[in-house]
């Protein structure tokens, strides 16, 4: 381990590609062995994922700085909270209209339970985005607040593409109206990604990153168990998505411009250089 985490000091752009490869495998690899597409395999598939994610992510650093703790928790969700509430309000009136009409038909166990399952992503994402690639552009360009901002920037981007992913693959992304549902959804995956990283570098704990990201990720699946006839859709581009799609992905990318522009203020203050999530100065700052 001491290897891994050296080689990551050393070379930092590296570290944070072998984090983007790691990414990019744990989407990919997974799928190759569970080909079925109903729930609750997407769930299996991301507990798989998730596995192999948190291994490799601590030969670089160190299981012992990853064992879950609940430090910075209450911050982090208390960042996020009015949107969360907002959010849980909405759905839940749509729920409960699905539930007293009788339309609850589609919903099986399968798909809560694959539902459950889907929840993992966040660990997958949050300990590549955002503990390697992220914690690697740092090393590297951690020294001023413009630089904590654009290693930010890259991370989220990068984030952002991840999700249309299986639509390049698919070859979906072929006209208009799906080049913009794609770019709509790198924007506002990017914009969600943006106020993750600020989470983690405020708390240090990579673990507050990933149970806020697995909640806002549980909240829009439970809209899709209940408002649509499949839960746990992840069909980001699509040939009906249309206009519907790119509003959606516009408000999602206004909602967080609020929690952004707070970030990039609070990053202005913060004291320079920040360390890396490699360097044992990371935790010494744990909340």
């Amino acid at each position: 381990m001491k290897k891994c985490k050296d080689f990551g000091l050393r070379f930092p752009w590296l570290y944070a590609i072998f984090g983007l490869i790691l990414l990019l495998a744990a989407v990919i690899l997974p799928a190759l062995v569970f080909r079925s597409p109903e729930a609750p395999w997407d769930g299996v598939r991301e507990i798989i994922s998730a596995v192999i994610v948190f291994a490799v992510f601590g030969l670089f650093v160190g299981y012992d700085r990853l064992k879950f703790t609940s430090a910075g928790m209450k911050e982090g969700f208390r960042f996020m909270r009015v949107l969360f509430i907002v959010m849980a309000a909405l759905i839940g009136t749509g729920a409960l209209y699905s539930i007293i009409s009788g339309q609850t038909e589609h919903i099986t166990w399968q798909k809560g339970l694959g539902l459950i399952l889907m929840l993992s992503v966040g660990i997958v994402e949050e300990f590549t985005c955002r503990g390697m690639i992220f914690g690697g552009l740092l090393k590297k360009y951690g020294k001023t607040a413009g630089g904590i901002i654009v290693s930010a920037l890259i991370s989220s981007v990068l984030f952002g593409a991840v999700h249309i992913l299986t639509a390049l693959i698919q070859n979906k992304i072929t006209d208009l109206n799906t080049i913009l549902q794609a770019i709509g959804k790198i924007v506002s995956s990017g914009a969600f990604g943006l106020v993750m990283a600020f989470i983690y570098l405020k708390v240090r704990n990579v673990w507050v990153p990933a149970a806020v990201h697995s909640v806002y990720d549980g909240i829009l699946l439970v809209s899709t168990l209940f408002m649509a006839q499949g839960a746990g859709q992840t069909e980001y581009v699509t040939k009906q998505g249309g206009i519907s799609n790119v509003l959606i992905y516009v408000v999602m990318t206004l909602v967080m411009l609020p929690f952004i522009i707070k970030a990039v203020k609070q990053i202005k203050k913060m004291e320079l250089p920040v360390p890396c999530p490699l360097e044992d100065e990371w935790y010494a700052d744990m909340k």
